[in-house]
């Protein structure tokens, strides 16, 4: 007679295939653990109704499997509910004149659309900014909008608007969000507004934050009036700014172009950095991670959040003593300065 295997024993054999294929809190499931774990789903009726959930529970999308993806999850709303954590990565730039790009953003959001009331995780490597202002950017907004149980969000690319500069607040409906790793967010008055729509944001981690309108006072109203369940604010310096600040014009408006403004870090972030020690950190990337010197800031980045290691960078963080030390102050400070007052009289 055949051996007939208690159910129980099935569940313990497909969970350790999973456990061994996957170290939480990563984004990535190797290929040959993919393999194993749909092989498994088909030796048996059995084996495929408890492998399948364990299958379709971390998807990792690019744009050669969007389209299979976005078919399936839009045809079978039972698998698309299995999908607790998408990473969507290695996508071109999105040239709206070209079908193929076109297509892939469609299917992107048909993606999104179909995930959105189970969705727990969520990692975009796009580059966002091609599509900024266009219907096809907006419907994209649209369905991201609409993650209800989302819990972690990590923008590799561009900043794919999340502060709602064009009328679109994207945060306002993750009431559920725990974590953000974000590119290149503005710390402005439009952040502190957003933060105030997370009541279960806890960690929000930027790599190269824009200074440019920062100040003392806004930073301190972003701790003041930040969500009850906010513990920390943490910057990632990958110093991708210009190193000559004396060469800017006189009214200092190259200052608010650029990107990343490093004096206003200096003196804001470090005075912040000493006043909440707890709830703000700052790391100096090239500094503690030798490796990230060889690497372009995205490529950085993406690593560290596919791995879950972005959010255990802080203990990597610029120390008491090593905050107590001002840099030297460059002459572009007193120009902004000026700036500040005279926006100020406007």
């Amino acid at each position: 007679m055949p051996v007939v295997l208690p159910p129980e024993l099935h569940i313990q054999i497909a969970h350790w295939v999973r456990e061994s294929s996957l170290l939480l809190p990563s984004y990535y499931r190797p290929s040959n653990a993919v393999k194993d774990i749909s092989n498994l789903s088909r030796v048996n009726k059995t084996y495929n109704h408890i492998s399948t959930p364990i299958l379709y529970e971390l998807v990792y999308v690019t744009p050669v499997n969007i389209h299979a993806f976005a078919e399936t999850v839009r045809d079978s709303p039972e698998r698309a509910a299995m999908v607790e954590s998408l990473a969507v990565v290695d996508f071109p730039f999105l040239d709206l004149h070209d079908e193929v790009c076109i297509r892939m953003v469609y299917s992107l959001i048909t993606v999104i659309e179909a995930l959105g009331p189970s969705l727990k995780r969520l990692l975009l490597d796009i580059p966002f900014r091609s599509i900024y202002l266009t219907p096809l950017g907006i419907k994209l907004a649209n369905a991201l909008r609409e993650l209800r149980v989302i819990e972690e969000v990590a923008n590799i690319r561009d900043e794919m608007q999340l502060s709602g500069y064009y009328g679109m607040n994207i945060f306002e409906k993750w009431a559920t969000i725990k974590r953000l790793a974000i590119y290149n967010l503005a710390m402005d008055g439009n952040l502190i507004g957003d933060l105030q729509t997370l009541p279960n944001l806890e960690k929000l981690c930027i790599l190269n934050p824009d200074f440019a309108w920062a100040s003392q006072i806004l930073m301190d109203k972003l701790f003041k009036d930040a969500p009850p369940a906010f513990k920390q604010l943490l910057l990632l310096d990958f110093e991708n700014y210009p190193e000559d600040l004396d060469e800017l014009d006189e009214d200092g408006m190259d200052i608010m172009d650029d990107q990343y403004t490093p004096f206003i870090r200096d003196r804001v972030a470090r005075e912040v950095a000493r006043k909440y020690p707890e709830s703000f950190k700052m790391v100096n990337v090239k500094e503690v991670d030798a490796a990230s010197r060889e690497m372009h800031v995205t490529t950085w980045f993406r690593q560290k959040v596919v791995s879950g290691a972005v959010w255990e960078l802080d203990k990597l963080a610029l120390d008491e003593k090593e905050l107590a030390v001002d840099p030297p102050i460059p002459q572009a400070m007193d120009i902004m300065q000026q700036v500040w007052a005279n926006l100020a009289q406007m």
